[in-house]
């Protein structure tokens, strides 16, 4: 996942570049014992000649196809297209128009590159504004020509498509490659940086309405009403875009993770929800952690059920847990040993292969530091590199642990025997045990007790990624953000002591499990806050969903807004995203999938076809409380 540096390209253009580069070669090759860096300079001058020889075959083929063509229209069309091709990316961007296609050929390398996905553009209006006002101040654009070309973007974006596994479709369910484009936010000087191209991207969202880009809005304390409304209108049109991310939070997660305070206002969200800003363009290695898979080692004093192998730590099987406080302590240290495990496989064995087997050489002359460092991204090449945490599941497992603190440690109502029998058979003829461990309190309801757990559930992850350094001497972090995998991993997880059967979906992201929120969402929201999310470093997914009854009127529109001022300014939250869709649409698309191929959902951290997901992750979305309005 990957901040391009878009103003670098299109301010200095790929011969300025490949010059900049050049200069390093000559001052370097004097010297003894750079070859290593000689070599990947070299490596980023074939990149700019490969990017070049790209762009310029797309201006032979404008022209000859302008060569072609009777309609004169479109005879200037093409030849204007043939110009700018030819122009950018190898001179700096002199119109909008040729930023536009400046950044589209790079996206396009970056994906051919290493055909993957969580690519930004960062924040586009700011990066494109400048040459917006110079076109409409010298006449050469009219505002509907520049929406029209911002569409267009939008349309490309479609295109960056890729083949993948069976199993990477199954984790990503719908997923594409999830493009984000940032909007919003603030200026360097702390003000409001809403501009013109702020609602045109909004705008363009309305008019195409599909699955690319993922659009994050950047909120503050003094965003505008009217930009608000106008995402609000978007929103109303389904889809789960934009995703809104607390200014505040996100710059005091990556203040923590070092970054100068001078950089912080023009941060970016990478991926799905990730920040990352200045020259700390890059998460370099990320890892799930699965937390109820440990809390289910722990139980079975680490060995894995399924398989009977030892794979935690022995810390004691259940019967010996006299006190709750036993349990929670012996979860944590099964966590600590986990995240161990993947901490020292990211530096010794993924790091390095990556390293010397796959460089990113696009990103990399899209990073100055790696130029002026003679290091590919991969190999530490920008100014600050983190490597990441994501536990899967907080939620799903706070309440396994609150169940048994309340109805076997508290209530007494079941011992661990009987409660290890109904897990090991996945509740059957234990119905009434069940019942019991679903009538438990649950977090995201507000609960003092499920929130205390919650919370304690991250601060161990936080606390045992925060301590691990990685290759680079960057920091581990933490984020909550599953895509898919919560219906993947759910399938390696037996019976939960929250009364969930056996290989069922877990919960996703930051958000509650399904269909267990019952006090609505500003309950939810207090719950999610009550998490340091200025510890999660790579962000955090909640997801809600919203019968669309509930934004029917002007003061429906107005509370809806106030409810999300609160949460990400006041309560500290650091983004939500929401499905406004109901339960009884949904279950039509499966019922009559031809009559929905333009439904789009909000998965997790980006947005599919309804239909294009498999049935596992359609029932996933249906399961999810559906928030109904209070009349």
């Amino acid at each position: 996942h990957h901040l391009l540096d878009l103003r670098f390209v299109l301010e200095n253009g790929l011969a300025s570049i490949k010059l900049i580069v050049s200069d390093k070669i000559s001052l370097y090759e004097m010297q003894d014992g750079n070859q290593d860096k000689i070599l990947f300079w070299k490596a980023l001058l074939q990149t700019c000649d490969s990017i070049i020889a790209f762009a310029e075959r797309f201006s032979r083929k404008a022209y000859s196809l302008a060569s072609k063509t009777s309609d004169q229209q479109r005879k200037q069309e093409l030849e204007s297209i043939a110009r700018i091709c030819n122009r950018v990316p190898l001179k700096p961007a002199a119109s909008f128009h040729e930023a536009l296609q400046c950044i589209w050929f790079l996206t396009v390398i970056a994906h051919i590159f290493q055909s993957g996905g969580g690519i930004t553009l960062g924040r586009l209006d700011q990066i494109l504004q400048p040459y917006l006002e110079c076109d409409l101040d010298s006449g050469v654009i009219t505002p509907s020509a520049a929406q029209e070309l911002l569409d267009s973007l939008w349309l490309k974006l479609q295109e960056l498509n890729v083949s993948r596994s069976s199993a990477i479709v199954t984790a990503w369910a719908g997923y594409e490659v999830n493009p984000t484009v940032n909007i919003g936010g603030q200026t360097a000087q702390g003000e409001d940086a809403t501009n013109a191209l702020t609602y045109m991207c909004l705008a363009a969202e309305q008019h195409i309405h599909m699955r690319n880009p993922q659009l994050i809005l950047r909120v503050h304390n003094h965003t505008p009403k009217a930009l608000w409304r106008n995402a609000v209108e978007v929103m109303r049109a389904g889809g789960g875009k934009p995703s809104l991310i607390s200014d505040q939070v996100c710059m005091s997660a990556l203040a923590r993770l070092g970054v100068p305070k001078e950089e912080l206002l023009d941060f970016s969200i990478i991926g799905c929800a990730e920040p990352t800003a200045g020259d700390s363009r890059i998460m370099i290695r990320w890892s799930w952690l699965c937390l109820p898979k440990i809390l289910e080692l722990t139980l079975n004093n680490g060995i894995d059920p399924r398989t009977g192998l030892l794979v935690g730590l022995k810390t004691g099987k259940a019967q010996t847990f006299a006190e709750f406080e036993d349990l929670l302590h012996a979860f944590e240290c099964q966590v600590d040993h986990q995240v161990d495990l993947i901490t020292r496989g990211i530096n010794q064995i993924a790091d390095p292969l990556v390293a010397e087997m796959m460089p990113h050489l696009p990103f990399s002359l899209m990073t100055p530091s790696c130029i002026d460092q003679g290091l590919d991204v991969t190999a530490g090449g920008a100014e600050r590199t983190w490597s990441v945490i994501w536990p899967i599941a907080p939620a799903t497992t706070a309440n396994a642990l609150t169940a048994i603190g309340k109805v076997l440690f508290e209530k007494r109502e079941t011992t661990w025997e009987k409660l290890q029998l109904a897990l090991e058979t996945d509740f059957i003829d234990t119905e009434p045990l069940r019942h019991k461990l679903i009538n438990a309190p649950k977090f995201g309801n507000d609960d003092a007790f499920a929130d205390q757990i919650g919370r304690r559930v991250v601060q161990t992850v936080y606390d045992a990624a925060e301590k691990r350094r990685n290759n680079f001497a960057g920091r581990f972090t933490t984020g909550f953000i599953t895509l898919g995998a919560n219906v993947h991993y759910g399938h390696f997880v037996g019976a939960t002591a929250d009364g969930r059967r056996a290989e069922r979906a877990l919960s996703d992201g930051m958000s509650p499990s399904q269909g267990t929120e019952l006090e609505g969402p500003t309950a939810t929201m207090k719950s999610v806050a009550k998490f340091d999310l200025t510890r999660a470093g790579s962000g955090g997914i909640l997801n809600l969903k919203l019968n669309p009854a509930i934004l029917n009127s002007e003061a429906d529109i107005e509370k809806f807004i106030h409810l999300n001022e609160t949460y990400l300014n006041d309560l500290r939250g650091m983004q939500v995203q929401y499905n406004i869709i109901s339960t009884d649409v949904l279950r039509d698309a499966q019922a009559h999938p031809d009559a929905y191929s333009d439904l789009l959902v909000r998965v997790v951290g980006y947005c599919a076809r309804f239909i294009d997901l498999s049935p596992e992750v359609q029932e996933d979305l249906i399961a999810r409380t559906e928030h109904m309005p209070i009349r």
